[in-house]
């Protein structure tokens, strides 16, 4: 009698909350079912995937279907498209058995359009400008190392590109052939073929064959990007270096797209993914044989952090692994799961330490690296990182020289975790997160820019980085890879001279910037000369002809 009374009191709210919740989603974004997290009880976990579809049905009135989640313990639920996952989530959460249950939202990829000018190549690792990081100094103390792995969760990368095959070991593709979505069946959703299976290859994401009235008319190779930005193989005389040069690189595969209007990736694989890549059993996957301590994210949803991220948070932590994620991209609050407590936000800065106009901001921000950017003037300093030429499908191999976005500076920082813990591997969670902010150097002020304060939905302005809204301050690799090995730090970065106040004195004309010296030696890219470079990146064979995006 109690159950009966539930349960229709279950079903009363569903219908209630129904309309507002549909309207909500499609404000919010699209969900592809529910993730369930099950009570840690003996009957509960007995129970098979049917008597769960059975028992949720009968406490929602509503008739679902339930298949094995990322975890052993999680399910993901599916409803007759009666209403809309936001609303059976809520209802679900008071259900039998059920600890904690959220829609089975999409992630972006967090990419901006790029522009096709160049000016510069890879000045954010030197300490030219103020908000450069400064890898070419800790390069000194460690270049990377092959047993600190980073795994990147994205499109999956170009196996073939010549400045990562070196540095890449196994990795896994979780991306299903079909998703259902606001119940109906949509195939293909994975864009090559076929579901879950051991090859990470990124196929290419824009979709010719999709249900969808949209299509994307062009690839991004996201994955390979930011896969270029961590650990591009360095000092082979070709091409670009990465952070961690000598480092490795675990490929992820998640995100899909056909069906649907944009890239990305379901929670449900993002989870899978991420636990895979730390060494957790997944269901019908076998073990990564190479477990990671540091994970990137360069993606994520504009929601709040639901409690199956918190749970995974939890997990990773119990097991000293790290999760890197970028913000986002709306110049509005951080993003899910760098909003997620545990998880290392990094928000997107200008060459000259302010806001990056696109990046998201708040609290949650740990810390913040140069993602690229454009002054009024169209002047701009870029990220180039590895990429496929292909404008659909994948062509010859090259360099992307127009990366901007909250994507590009999350794996500086993800490069700069395995370099510290190349210098250090004892270091714990913890300790590497308090060395980054430690050694963070503190934020510029332009006095013609207001301060960074609360975050506002889709004002894309430059703004002065605060302590509250950008994290402990921009990063600086040299100073944070010393500290790790327990050397003296190095010499602290000139602050740029504050612009004068625009009232009442007139602004001084623009000084030109300085010419960057030839680089001597050091690692990876740099021991070539820029004459040598510019010859290298301008030939024009296929395979290693750049592309202007």
């Amino acid at each position: 009698m109690m159950l009966r009374k539930m349960n229709a009191c279950v079903a009363a709210a569903l219908l209630l909350v129904g309309g507002a919740a549909q309207a909500q989603a499609r404000e919010e974004g699209l969900t592809n079912g529910v993730l369930v997290k099950l009570r840690a009880e003996p009957a509960v976990k007995a129970l098979s995937n049917a008597e769960h579809a059975r028992t949720l049905s009968a406490a929602v009135n509503k008739t679902l279907s339930v298949r094995n989640g990322p975890a052993p313990d999680m399910r993901l639920v599916h409803g007759d498209g009666s209403v809309s996952d936001e609303a059976l989530a809520q209802a679900l959460q008071d259900a039998p058995g059920v600890e904690v249950a959220a829609p089975n939202r999409f992630n972006d990829l967090y990419a901006l359009p790029n522009d096709p000018y160049f000016q510069e190549y890879q000045w954010y690792l030197k300490a030219d400008d103020y908000a450069a990081i400064r890898a070419q100094g800790a390069w000194d103390i460690t270049t990377g190392a092959p047993s600190v792995p980073v795994a990147v969760i994205d499109s999956g990368v170009r196996l073939d590109h010549p400045d990562l095959a070196p540095n890449l070991l196994p990795g896994y593709d979780f991306v299903s052939y079909e998703i259902t979505l606001n119940g109906q069946l949509y195939l293909n959703f994975s864009l090559d073929d076929d579901g879950p299976d051991p090859d990470p290859t990124d196929p290419g994401d824009y979709r010719p064959r999709c249900i969808s009235l949209t299509q994307r008319t062009s690839s991004t190779w996201h994955g390979t990007k930011v896969s270029g930005l961590i650990a591009a193989a360095g000092n082979n005389a070709q091409g670009i270096a990465g952070v961690s040069w000598t480092g490795r690189i675990v490929p992820v595969r998640v995100s899909g797209g056909c069906g649907i209007s944009r890239s990305g990736a379901w929670d449900s694989d993002v989870i899978g993914g991420i636990r895979w890549a730390a060494g957790f059993s997944v269901d019908g996957v076998p073990d990564n044989p190479n477990p990671v301590r540091v994970i990137n994210a360069s993606l994520g949803s504009s929601s709040g952090c639901h409690g199956l991220y918190s749970l995974l948070m939890n997990e990773l932590s119990a097991k000293g692994v790290m999760l890197v994620a970028a913000t986002g991209n709306e110049a509005t609050a951080v993003g899910a799961p760098a909003n997620c407590p545990g998880v290392i936000a990094v928000a997107a800065v200008t060459a000259e330490g302010q806001k990056a106009d696109y990046s998201n901001y708040g609290a949650q921000v740990l810390i913040s690296a140069p993602g690229g950017s454009c002054n009024e003037a169209g002047e701009c300093k870029r990220i180039i990182s590895t990429t496929n030429l292909g404008e659909t499908t994948p062509a010859g191999s090259g360099y992307n020289l127009a990366g901007r976005g909250t994507s590009f500076a999350a794996p500086l920082v993800s490069g700069a975790i395995a370099l510290m813990l190349s210098a250090n591997p004892t270091l714990t969670p913890d300790a590497v997160k308090t060395i980054l902010q430690e050694t963070a150097r503190p934020f510029p002020k332009n006095p013609l820019l207001p301060l960074c304060t609360s975050a506002q939905s889709g004002v894309r302005a430059e703004c002065n980085c605060t302590t509250s809204t950008c994290g402990a301050g921009i990063l600086d690799v040299e100073a944070a890879v010393r500290r790790a090995k327990g050397r003296a730090a190095p010499p602290p970065a000139p602050e740029p001279a504050p612009q004068p106040e625009p009232q009442p004195a007139p602004q001084p004309e623009p000084q030109p910037e300085p010419q960057p010296e030839p680089e001597q030696g050091g690692g990876g890219g740099g021991a070539a000369d820029w004459l040598a470079l510019f010859a290298l990146l301008g030939l024009a064979a296929g395979k290693r002809r750049l592309r202007k995006e």
